[in-house]
């Protein structure tokens, strides 16, 4: 990986970060805010440079880690850019929106920020986007012909209540989780220097949380700079085979394309589920975990650790 990120490095005239979450299937690490302390070494290590890349592979997150993670990033450069391999969903295009510049490859992917609230209930876990309750609403209005006045929206909340298991309180949460996600945007897009601000912010943030429908809808290049105004730099064909070759190696290393599938063992044992390094550091964090069998398969005992 070392060679890769030095020639990674001498082509785009910066300093690079990688900065990698594992998303293989059966095992995910999301962004949280435990990486700023990591990051803020590797900072440490490099110093202040004109230029500094971050290397971003991740599903994404926590939605409040991207601003201050960007203003950290900032206070070591005059120049912030973003490089995206492949996936940088949800909290991960956050942080690329923070970038003066993105380069993205030809199969690289954004994805919408219509924040996620995970519900434990005794049927499980189920997760609610904000985009389902705005989606419930509108198809009340444009398919059932409901009006928002008088007793017809009580009634219309009190069976969305009823039947969606969502008390009050939670949609609350959504709903300030939603105004929060478009808060950040803004904030992250007003955080470049001024002559390079981006325009249409608030345009923006309304179509990352809500405009595409799905949390899993992927915006590629062409969109990003086109329906988002982000500065997606023109496609080029030795930092398109730089980044991939780089991205080849991390993805080796974090054996992204492997199924996480242990077999029944007594014994500790650990995978590597993230990657932060720079030219001369690197700092992974570990699942720790046993594996047993059970009546429903394969039972784990696990726990990540912190950054090392």
């Amino acid at each position: 990986m070392q060679e890769q990120l030095l020639a990674l490095q001498a082509l785009r005239s910066s300093k690079v970060i990688v900065y990698t979450t594992v998303d293989r299937p059966n095992l995910n690490l999301q962004i949280e805010e435990d990486i700023i302390e990591p990051i803020h070494q590797i900072l440490e290590s490099i110093g202040h440079q004109p230029v500094i890349d971050l290397f971003i592979y991740s599903r994404g997150g926590a939605t409040i880690v991207p601003l201050p993670l960007v203003r950290l990033i900032r206070k070591y450069c005059e120049k912030f850019g973003a490089l995206v391999p492949f996936r940088a969903h949800s909290a991960a295009t956050m942080i690329c929106i923070g970038a003066d510049e993105i380069y993205m490859t030809k199969k690289a992917e954004l994805g919408p920020v219509d924040p996620l609230l995970n519900v434990n209930s005794p049927q499980g876990q189920r997760q609610y986007a904000s985009t389902d309750i705005f989606a419930y609403l509108e198809f009340a209005k444009t398919e059932v012909g409901w009006q928002a006045q008088g007793s017809t929206t009580v009634e219309l909340l009190e069976f969305f209540h009823k039947y969606s298991g969502l008390p009050p309180d939670h949609v609350g949460k959504i709903y300030r989780m939603f105004t929060q996600s478009k808060k950040y945007i803004q904030e992250l897009a007003n955080s470049h220097p001024k002559g390079h601000r981006l325009r249409g912010v608030e345009k923006m943030a309304e179509v990352l949380v809500r405009g595409f429908g799905s949390h899993d809808y992927k915006i590629d290049s062409h969109e990003a700079r086109s329906k988002l105004g982000l500065k997606v730099l023109p496609y080029h064909r030795e930092t398109e085979a730089a980044i991939q070759a780089l991205y080849s190696q991390v993805a080796s290393f974090l054996k992204l394309t492997t199924p996480f599938a242990p077999a029944p063992n007594p014994n500790p044992a650990t995978e590597i589920v993230g990657l932060i390094m720079s030219e001369n550091k690197k700092l992974v964090k570990n699942l720790h975990y046993t594996a047993s069998a059970a009546a429903t398969g394969i039972q784990l005992d696990a726990r990540f650790s912190e950054w090392v």
